[in-house]
C-alpha cells in the first residue's frame, strides 16, 4: 500500500504557458532551510506526460557550527572550530528522498508519505519544505508575485465543522486560490478577491451571548470550503454528547492509500493518482 499526501499550489499570476513548470524548473537544486537545521531541495523534473511531471524532494539536516560540540567522555563543551571536525559544505546528513508528482491542470502535488527505504515524511513537513523553496524562488523570479502552498485536508474535516451542534467560534484564512480551479465556489471567491485587490481574507466569527450556536450562512460555508485548501479553517464548539471539540483543517490532512501491484512503480502510482484526481474534479 502506497501512502501519499496531497498539497495545493497556487501561483499568482499564472497563465497557460507553463508558469508552474517554470517554477519547478527554477527551483531545482535550490537549497532552502524550512526549519532551523532542516533543509530541502528538489531534483530536476521529468518531461510532462498528460500534464503530469515527476520529481524528487530531498530533505536533510545540516550541522549548526555555532552550537558547539560535546565531548561525550567527559561531557565537555568544545567550540566547533576547535573540535577538529571538518565538514564539506556540500554534504547533508540524515537525508531522505521522496518522489512527487504534479498536475499542471489541477495544480495539485502528490508526495510520498513513506519512501522505498521505509523512511517517513509527514505531508505537513513536505508542504513546509515546498513552501520555503517556492517562496525563495518567487522572490527572484520575474512575473510571479506570490506562491501559496496548502495541505489538502481530509474531506470529512469541513463536513464535521458544519455538523458541530453548538458552534462557538470559527476562524479562517483564505490565500488567493487559483482562478481556474474549475469549481464555481472557488471561481467566485477568486473573482471577488481580484475585484477588491485582496491578497488574503481573514475572518473570525464569535457566537453572540445567550445564543446556542453560530448559524453559518452560505457565504461563510463557501469561504470555509475554499479556505480548507487555500489557507486554513478552525472551529471550536460542543458536540451533541456535550464534549468540547476543536477542528482544524491543518491537523487532519488527506491521506491517499493506493494499492501496489507487482508491476507498479512509485512514479506510475504518482502519475495515476494525479490523473485520477484531476479527472474526478473537472
Amino acid at each position: 500500500m502506497k501512502i501519499l499526501g496531497q498539497i495545493n499550489v497556487a501561483c499568482h499570476p499564472h497563465d497557460d504557458a507553463g508558469t508552474y513548470r517554470e517554477l519547478f524548473k527554477k527551483a531545482k537544486r535550490v537549497r532552502t532551510a524550512f526549519r532551523k537545521d532542516d533543509f530541502a531541495q528538489i531534483s530536476p523534473i521529468s518531461k510532462s506526460k498528460n500534464d503530469i511531471f515527476i520529481g524528487v524532494l530531498a530533505v536533510w539536516t545540516e550541522i549548526d557550527r555555532d552550537a558547539g560540540v560535546l565531548g561525550l567522555k567527559d561531557l565537555e563543551e568544545i567550540q566547533f572550530d576547535e573540535s577538529g571536525v571538518v565538514i564539506p559544505p556540500d554534504l547533508g546528513f540524515n537525508y531522505k528522498l521522496f518522489q512527487f508528482s504534479f498536475n499542471e491542470r489541477s495544480h495539485q502535488l502528490f508526495v510520498e508519505g513513506k519512501n522505498e527505504s521505509g523512511q517517513t515524511l509527514s505531508v505537513n513537513s513536505a508542504a513546509k519544505a515546498f513552501d520555503a523553496i517556492f517562496k525563495n524562488i518567487a522572490a527572484r523570479m520575474e512575473g510571479i508575485d506570490e506562491v501559496n502552498v496548502t495541505v489538502v485536508p481530509s474531506q470529512d474535516t469541513v463536513k464535521k465543522i458544519f455538523l458541530i451542534e453548538k458552534l462557538r467560534s470559527v476562524k479562517y484564512r483564505i490565500e488567493r486560490p487559483n482562478p481556474d480551479n474549475n469549481t464555481d465556489k472557488f471561481d467566485r471567491v477568486a473573482k471577488r478577491m481580484e475585484e477588491e485587490n485582496l491578497g488574503v481574507i481573514e475572518t473570525k466569527l464569535l457566537r453572540a451571548p445567550g445564543k446556542k450556536t453560530i448559524e453559518l450562512n452560505e457565504l461563510h460555508k463557501e469561504e470555509i470550503e475554499v479556505a480548507s485548501t487555500n489557507g486554513y479553517a478552525v472551529a471550536i464548539g460542543t458536540k451533541s454528547d456535550g464534549k468540547s471539540t476543536k477542528l482544524s483543517t491543518k491537523k487532519y490532512p488527506k491521506i491517499i492509500k493506493h494499492e501496489e501491484t507487482d508491476t507498479s512503480t512509485v512514479s506510475s502510482i504518482l502519475r495515476e493518482v494525479a490523473r485520477k484526481y484531476t479527472e474526478e474534479n473537472e
